[in-house]
């Protein structure tokens, strides 16, 4: 079984078009022959029915076009329609996955928000109890290391500064803390506090 062609609505105007062509012509033709064809030229006689049935045939040939066009054009908008739908339904679909991971990470913003507030409020009462230890243990340093009091500070620069380029951004507050406090990690070895390397071995043994 043959399958229907889908016609579409530019390919009937452009045939509507061309039999209008065909028609003018034929009627051109047709007032050319008229006064031989009455005056009883057989030739012209002959030649002008022909016109006429031709021009009836055009005309009926338009109307089917025009009619097909009607069709055609109600087939596409229907396309067009569909495939609208489609592309929306898809853009609602991405819309829809785009607002979860906005909310996902506002949430994670709020999360890490209330995280650093709870690090920012514990950083001072850790300093404060870090230092009367040290005073206890008669090993207070010195306190002119960036980042041995008010550590906080930093950790806020930080933050306000993530979004700056690297080349921007504040020190990090780990390397900060690791230069202020980085050699009380020495204690778990049984070095002394605050004995300048070369006379550690000495003064342990």
């Amino acid at each position: 079984m043959k399958t229907m062609q889908h016609v579409t609505s530019d390919y009937l105007e452009n045939q509507i078009e061309a039999v209008g062509g065909v028609l003018a012509d034929l009627e051109k033709e047709a007032q050319s022959l008229a006064y031989a064809a009455v005056s009883g030229d057989k030739r012209a006689v002959d030649r002008l029915a022909k016109i006429k049935a031709d021009i009836e045939r055009a005309k009926a040939d338009t109307v089917v076009f025009e009619q097909a066009k009607v069709k055609a054009e109600q087939i596409e908008i229907a396309e067009i329609s569909a495939e609208a739908k489609a592309e929306r339904a898809s853009a609602i679909k991405q819309a829809v996955a785009l607002a979860g991971k906005i909310q996902q990470a506002a949430r994670r913003v709020d999360e890490i928000a209330a995280e650093f507030r709870a690090i920012i409020s514990e950083l001072p009462i850790a300093e404060h109890q870090l230092w009367q230890t040290l005073r206890k243990a008669a090993a207070v340093p010195s306190d002119g290391i960036i980042g041995r009091k008010n550590l906080a500070s930093h950790a806020f620069a930080v933050m306000v500064n993530a979004n700056e380029a690297p080349a921007f951004q504040p020190r990090p507050v780990a390397d900060i803390a690791g230069v202020a406090w980085g050699y009380l990690s020495e204690k778990e070895a049984g070095l002394v506090v605050g004995v300048p390397p070369r006379q550690r071995a000495s003064s342990i043994s």
